[in-house]
């Protein structure tokens, strides 16, 4: 102890020299002594080569496997600016929790479009599934799909109008109550709008370490009224995606102000300059409506980009509204 070192922070083994190196760290009031340093080894890890196989039997096979349990919660709301999302459905197994939720009797204009994992703000994952004890467990699973045995058509991977599901992890075995919270809900108004926007000639894509090509962005200004809301694009690019070209007007910063604000254009028809239609791109949104309105721009023909002056024409919007939402029920069956 009184010669000034201890063992340092750093070390490794090299297996193929069989060699160990660590480092001393030297107290800087005490002088390094010049004759040699002892060190003792009190332990030692020893690796011990495989490959090591453990196998066991999973609770279930050979005997009567889990039944997946379906419970229809009528008090499983949550109400926020005048609408009422419900658990219509939720199966629990003991591998995943699937819900089904819906608008409670909405407007006759209304639609239920997207239940919203992320906060729009900051696109960080809000998402969260805890129990009665405070056990908070791993939030949503988008990438599993699970669906009764003969069921056709399961999905939870993009929304589809009215119903839409979550696939979450399991509750532990004791667990008696969920309750999952999100950030918001996206909801299909009907509304119409149309804008025109012109590409430049000569513009060029310009290739991007990891990135598809992109153009340099060049400034336009385009506002059109819907549904209330003001939309306002100030900037156009073009992005190079499966072989093809579009162009992408960049999205003004999301709705995040805990009120209801403009989420996503839906139903896009374009025309182009030379008065053909061009495909609309919904790869850089979900579904068919995406904040930043994309749209072909390569004539297939020739493989060149198509300047000029292209009309939009948008025929519905979605609308975000915050909650944050909260949905919890009782797996015994109790409201």
């Amino acid at each position: 102890a009184d010669s000034g070192l201890w063992l340092g922070a750093s070390g490794s083994y090299d297996d193929a020299g069989q060699k160990l190196r660590f480092s001393l760290d030297l107290n800087p009031d005490i002088p390094l002594p010049a004759t040699a340093i002892p060190v003792q080894i009190e332990s030692v890890d020893v690796t011990v080569p495989g490959p090591w196989r453990l196998s066991w039997a999973v609770p279930g096979r050979g005997a009567a496997p889990a039944v997946p349990i379906t419970l229809r919660p009528a008090a499983a709301t949550d109400t926020h600016h005048g609408l009422t999302l419900q658990v219509t459905e939720a199966t629990h197994t003991d591998r995943l929790i699937r819900v089904v939720a819906d608008l409670q009797n909405p407007p006759a204009d209304v639609q239920l479009y997207q239940l919203v994992r992320r906060d729009p703000g900051s696109e960080q994952w809000a998402l969260t599934v805890t129990d009665e004890q405070g056990t908070r467990y791993a939030g949503d699973m988008p990438d599993v799909v699970w669906g009764p045995a003969g069921e056709t058509g399961v999905s939870d991977v993009g929304p589809e109008l009215g119903f839409q599901a979550l696939t979450l992890p399991p509750l532990a075995p004791l667990a008696r109550r969920v309750t999952v919270t999100f950030p918001g809900i996206a909801v299909l108004r009907p509304g119409r709008a149309s804008f025109d926007v012109t590409v430049p000639s000569g513009i060029q894509l310009q290739a991007q370490a990891g990135r598809p090509p992109l153009s340099d962005p060049w400034p336009v200004d385009i506002s059109f009224k819907i549904g209330g809301y003001t939309a306002h694009f100030a900037e156009a690019q073009l992005v190079a995606v499966n072989e093809d070209v579009y162009l992408m007007l960049v999205p003004q910063p999301a709705a995040g102000s805990g009120r209801p604000g403009l989420f996503g254009f839906c139903g896009l028809r374009i025309t182009g300059p030379t008065g053909a239609g061009a495909p609309t791109l919904d790869a850089l949104g979900q579904g068919p409506c995406t904040l930043a309105p994309g749209f072909a721009v390569m004539d297939p023909a020739t493989g060149e980009i198509v300047p000029g002056m292209y009309q939009v024409e948008v025929n519905s919007y979605t609308e975000y509204v915050p909650g944050p939402w909260r949905l919890s029920w009782d797996l015994t069956g109790q409201p």
